[in-house]
């Protein structure tokens, strides 16, 4: 398989993923195809890159690196200033939770703000038991421990599409909208608190998985799963390409997507911070502190 050419994603082979090799392939299949095939491309034939998120990087770099090959970039979404700490990722999903014009509304933006202030208020006096009842939580000693509790509320206990946002995607009933997410949640909060309309959305999403063969009998939520998904090199699926991503994470990229105290982070605040995001990079790939932080400043 050219396109994985090695069997195993472990720290050695790994070590090759980054942006500046995947650049020049680009540019290496564009040279290639220029020369081996002159019925389709002529000399004045315009080359153009297209891409959204971490793909709209590499349209972006395309372009900037090699001009004479590519003649124009489309560049979506993307995060052209790279830096450790991204706060900016998650206040963006609070921004499209109250953006009318995907469906958002002000109160469906303070159902989620509210909902996670009462979830945070819970587990300072301790109350396990209710939350584990109200979430479905597999068992209540997954709170007992702060890394997953930082997992958990810092990341937001709900999923929120802004990144995706299909707007035909909730055709089955699935959440996987800003609109149908904030008709939820505002249909659910009548009545009951922000807290409890969290937990009816957190429960339609995991039965939205089920359609889907990934649905959990309960909701369950790891540090150590986590760190164990993310360290296996022969990873499939879903864990395969978060691990990918997570070393560009930690070698090139940083944008940790932090969870500030007094941001506009819409989730728990204060749960997910940079360290989050080191100890990750730590466990995972062996990398410290400072030599992420060095190694974003290069890219």
């Amino acid at each position: 398989n050219k396109g994985k050419p090695v069997s195993a994603l472990n720290n050695q082979n790994i070590k090759y993923l980054n942006s500046k090799q995947a650049l020049s392939d680009l540019a290496r299949l564009i040279i290639h195809i220029k020369e081996d095939d002159h019925n389709l491309i002529t000399s004045k034939t315009k080359w153009v890159t297209f891409g959204g998120g971490y793909a709209g990087f590499l349209a972006a770099y395309a372009r900037v690196w090699f001009p004479h090959l590519i003649h124009a970039a489309v560049s979506s979404s993307a995060p052209t200033k790279l830096q450790i700490n991204f706060p900016e990722y998650k206040e963006r999903q609070a921004l499209d939770l109250q953006y009318e014009t995907v469906g958002g509304s002000s109160k469906c933006l303070k159902i989620v703000l509210d909902g996670h202030a009462e979830i945070a208020s819970l587990l300072k006096k301790k109350q396990y038991k209710q939350l584990t009842d109200i979430f479905n939580i597999c068992s209540e000693d997954l709170l007992k421990d702060e890394k997953n509790v930082r997992l958990w509320l810092g990341d937001g206990v709900v999923d929120i599409p802004a990144q995706s946002n299909d707007p035909s995607c909730h055709k089955d009933g699935d959440a996987c909208n800003i609109e149908a997410v904030c008709d939820i949640l505002v249909h659910s909060a009548k009545g009951s608190t922000s807290l409890e309309a969290l937990a009816v959305l957190a429960d339609i999403q995991n039965e939205s998985k089920g359609r889907h063969g990934q649905k959990d009998t309960c909701t369950r939520f790891s540090w150590k799963n986590t760190l164990s998904a993310l360290s296996n090199p022969h990873s499939a699926g879903v864990d395969s390409w978060v691990r990918s991503w997570q070393y560009q994470v930690c070698t090139e990229f940083g944008m940790f997507p932090t969870c500030e105290s007094n941001s506009l982070c819409p989730f728990g605040q204060g749960f997910r911070t940079e360290d989050t995001d080191f100890e990750l990079c730590q466990a995972t790939f062996g990398l410290d502190k400072y030599t992420v932080t060095r190694q974003v400043k290069e890219t």
